[in-house]
């Protein structure tokens, strides 16, 4: 699977199939840098072994500064944008984070990174080492220790949100089709959860400070409402891919702010629907991306 991805600098990040990344300075088209990352030798995949269903993912930080490759060899590589304006290796690789499952999600802030592997287990690790000169082990191997928290299912996205100055969040979202809302830092067994989608959630992405979209495996896009986890629009997809010019979607709340929960629980596609919903597409959710006009200040 390929992945691309734009920094708030203008860099562009392509995972190209090889295993490799290649980065293009959108603002300086005779900027560009190979970033050769190690890969799996084809021959020695099993098509039937699960732990080759790798994905492969890019992550830049808030500030554009670090950029965060996930290799198919169980190893994460950490590159920092060099802050010297005469030199052809623009990404410098800071570190290599070597992890003992595969990787299913990432998520960056300037500060620290999160890592959920196909276990479910969570891990944190600093992004602001430390640059002594004395120390030359770049490499890192990922430990209980640095496990923050651990689900029973797949993880298959996580995100960090922060509300206010006070109030901070992980939020992950589960195989189960459950979006767990953990209080950050002080995580405890006091979490919330956004219940309503009936297969597994395959991507978070954050709208404002109060406010994120929800794609499922069970081809509906739902709106929610942090930290209360309120649902407020559901979007039926299938019928979206099927027309353009026509949109159903669930809508969950009035001016008065007051929300309809029994539509919510019978969020099914209208009767009266002309559309011929018979089709042989696969209309699970498997990639979105949201514009905002008001996006957060992540720091």
């Amino acid at each position: 699977m390929s992945e691309m991805k734009i920094s708030s600098t203008g860099w562009l990040a392509i995972y190209f199939r090889s295993g490799n990344v290649g980065m293009f300075d959108l603002n300086d088209v005779s900027a560009w840098q190979y970033l050769q990352v190690e890969s799996i030798d084809e021959q020695s995949k099993d098509v039937n072994d699960l732990n080759y269903l790798n994905r492969n993912l890019i992550r830049f930080s808030p500030n554009g500064e670090f950029l965060v490759v996930n290799g198919q060899n169980k190893q994460l590589y950490i590159y920092t944008l060099s802050n010297f304006e005469k030199t052809e290796l623009w990404w410098q690789l800071q570190r290599t984070i070597s992890v003992k499952n595969f990787i299913f999600a990432l998520d960056l802030t300037n500060e620290f990174l999160l890592i959920a592997d196909k276990n479910g287990d969570i891990y944190k690790i600093d992004l602001l080492f430390n640059n002594d000169s004395n120390n030359n082990n770049k490499n890192l191997i990922m430990t209980a220790e640095s496990r923050i928290m651990k689900h029973l299912s797949m993880v298959f996205d996580i995100t960090f949100i922060r509300i206010n100055d006070k109030k901070s969040y992980i939020l992950t979202a589960d195989q189960h089709g459950k979006i767990h809302l953990i209080h950050y830092p002080l995580i405890s067994n006091s979490e919330k959860y956004c219940l309503g989608h009936t297969e597994f959630i395959s991507h978070i992405k954050i709208i404002d400070n109060n406010h994120i979209l929800s794609a499922s495996g069970d081809g509906t896009l739902r709106l929610w409402y942090l930290p209360d986890c309120t649902p407020l629009v559901l979007l039926h997809s299938k019928a979206l891919t099927l027309s353009s010019k026509q949109l159903f979607y669930t809508q969950l709340y009035n001016p008065n702010g007051s929300i309809s929960l029994e539509d919510y629980q019978n969020d099914t596609m209208p009767q009266e629907s002309s559309l011929d919903l018979c089709s042989t597409l696969d209309h699970s959710i498997w990639k979105m991306d949201v514009a905002s006009c008001n996006p957060m200040n992540s720091n």
